[in-house]
């Protein structure tokens, strides 16, 4: 299996502060001069929301996702003749070839400040009247920061726009980095997160070193899906 490092242009850095306590850098170097640094403590939502939120996001995870409440879908007509999905669906008469799909389209997640917090929203930009059924496609980010200084409340709104599969190289990376310096069991009891999915974090690893398309992770045998052991713990420690 043949992984290699890239640059990505959005960067990510997971800094466990103690006692349920995190801190996350978010760059985009393009468009910022500084990191926008959030804060998310044990009482809500910490980094392993973000690796639900964006493998939910991937249509390659419908219909395992639709149980988690983070995950809104929309409805598209599929033509079976051409396997491509086409607009989102209209009441009224339809070609035979016509299906109906749902694919996800938005999902989200909240930090807590104490007081205040960080709201984001990722949601799957769609071209025209066309949708990707694959893992091709641009996601747009959307974070609401409340803070409370001593001067009072004061609310952010930030909007970015990332390739899905720019996002999940940014947010494996982060994850993989940090994983490295505490581990899972140091890293679960320095932030209290004890949301990290290990097979979500390897879907993810997967498609930002594209190795997901070409199977070489996951092959079928037996009427059932299984996944070769090494090859996942060569993709699990491998460097960003």
């Amino acid at each position: 299996m043949k992984l290699q490092k890239r640059d990505c242009p959005v960067i990510i850095r997971v800094l466990p502060r103690g006692a349920g306590w995190t801190d996350i850098e978010w760059f985009v170097p393009a468009e910022m001069e500084k990191p926008l640094v959030l804060t998310a403590s044990y009482i809500g939502g910490l980094f392993g929301d973000f690796i639900r939120a964006l493998y939910c996001l991937s249509p390659s995870q419908r219909g395992y996702t639709r149980g988690y409440h983070i995950t809104d879908f929309l409805p598209f007509e599929y033509d079976t003749s051409t396997q491509r999905l086409g607009q989102i669906y209209v009441k009224g008469e339809s070609s035979p070839n016509l299906t109906y799909m749902e694919i996800p389209h938005k999902t989200r997640f909240h930090w807590e400040e104490e007081p205040g917090g960080s709201d984001w929203v990722l949601a799957r930009v769609f071209d025209g009247d066309t949708a990707s059924e694959d893992n091709v496609f641009l996601v747009q980010v959307d974070i609401s920061l409340n803070r409370y200084p001593n001067e009072g409340h004061r609310k952010f709104e930030y909007s970015f726009t990332v390739e899905y599969r720019e996002l999940c190289y940014a947010v494996a990376k982060a994850m993989t980095d940090v994983m490295k310096e505490y581990g899972f069991s140091g890293y679960s009891e320095s932030t209290s997160d004890e949301v990290i999915n290990v097979n979500e974090l390897l879907f993810l690893k997967a498609i930002a070193l594209d190795c997901m398309e070409a199977r070489e992770l996951f092959y079928f045998d037996n009427d059932s899906w299984k996944t070769d052991f090494d090859k996942e713990h060569q993709l699990l420690i491998f460097d960003m």
